[in-house]
């Protein structure tokens, strides 16, 4: 093979590889520390977290989101501690909310997400 294609196909590579590498999604985050890991039905609750990460968190939600809304995001990276931002969400469950296993979602203004198995309960636990 000729020098100068061996440099165009060797060029085509690293080109592909670096396109490939930049059209990847922003790695996902690490929910430190979740408390509590549930949402009682008829109630508002304040889920406590923990992300690692320098950037605030731009977004929460709850999936499947049927019957639980997020009512407020709180919290800076301002004070953090080995780059970890503490945040509190607070949600709103209906009455009528299915009991069972959800996800928290919080995403940062960089667009990377962390996600936190929650429960809504059918009651208070003890």
């Amino acid at each position: 093979m000729p020098p100068t294609r061996l440099l165009a196909a060797l060029l085509l590579v690293v080109l592909s590889a670096a396109a490939a590498v930049r059209a990847q999604a922003p790695p996902a985050l690490v929910a430190e520390s979740v408390y509590p890991r549930h949402a009682v039905r008829a109630r508002s609750t304040v889920i406590n977290v923990a992300v690692i990460s320098p950037d605030p968190v731009a977004s929460a939600e709850v999936v499947p989101a049927s019957g639980v809304t997020v009512s407020r995001i709180t919290g800076d990276t301002s004070a953090t501690v080995q780059n970890v931002g503490w945040w509190e969400v607070s949600l709103n469950v209906a009455a009528d909310a299915a009991p069972g296993e959800r996800t928290l979602v919080l995403t940062t203004s960089r667009g990377q997400v962390a996600r936190a198995p929650i429960v809504v309960a059918t009651h208070a636990p003890v």
